[in-house]
């Protein structure tokens, strides 16, 4: 199971089925989850902080 699919089951309300009042920042929740997935599983990676300030902090896909 993906982290964002945990992360939606542990946030949704089990007698409604909605998301409680967490839901206006549960795209933002998702989406580092979904970073964090593809970081796991090598995906993408981050570009070391030793390199120059135009270098360095970026995201790589691979």
């Amino acid at each position: 199971m993906l982290l964002g699919e945990e992360v939606l089951l542990l946030v949704t309300d089990d007698t409604t089925g909605r998301a409680p009042a967490l839901s206006q920042h549960l795209d933002v929740v998702i989406g580092g989850s979904l970073f964090a997935e593809l970081t796991l599983r090598e995906r993408i990676t981050l570009t070391p902080h030793e390199l120059g300030w135009r270098e360095r902090d970026r995201v790589q896909v691979l």
